[in-house]
């Protein structure tokens, strides 16, 4: 209609602008389009801006559509399995809200002993969320150490030497 030819030179600079971002968070929400199964898409960048795509498709099809084939920036989504088939050349990486999420649900489906990994995950995640928050008020030396310890930390976990106890 004569609203979506107004907006329309608006909606396509907003795309430009989406698919050069170094980083863009997807995630997206049933929707009904006349009665009928739909998603509504929302495509964030980390300078502010928001780009919404209302499609039929739940698929890797809708973000190649928005993003491009080539889309030469970070990917961060909850993990949705239909984004697997992206091209490789998608640097993807999941949300790590959705992977605390997750680690909680895990824990808690589990006996304490099979709970420990995920609640040793769940810490770490935390943990370098915090560090991350902490960035600015800390000098470059100590920020680099607690990265470096962070990721023997990670090390010790994915070799299986939990310090997560019962």
């Amino acid at each position: 209609g004569l609203l979506a030819k107004l907006g329309e030179q608006t909606y396509m600079a907003l795309m430009a602008t989406v698919r050069t971002s170094p980083v863009v968070h997807t995630d997206d929400t049933g929707w009904r389009i006349d009665s009928e199964s739909a998603w509504l898409w929302v495509f964030a960048t980390t300078d502010g801006v928001t780009f919404y795509v209302i499609a039929r498709s739940r698929g890797a099809d809708v973000v190649e559509a928005v993003l491009g084939v080539e889309f030469p920036g970070g990917l961060v989504s909850d993990g949705l399995p239909a984004l697997d088939s992206l091209p490789d050349s998608y640097r993807r990486a999941q949300c790590l809200g959705h992977l605390i999420v997750r680690a909680s649900e895990l824990a808690s489906v589990h006996k304490a002993g099979a709970a420990r990994f995920p609640l040793a995950v769940k810490g770490f995640l935390q943990e370098v969320i915090a560090l991350r928050d902490r960035r600015e008020t800390l000098t470059t030396a100590t920020y680099d150490r607690y990265c470096r310890a962070a990721n023997q930390g990670l090390d010790q976990l994915l070799a299986g030497h939990s310090t997560v106890h019962e």
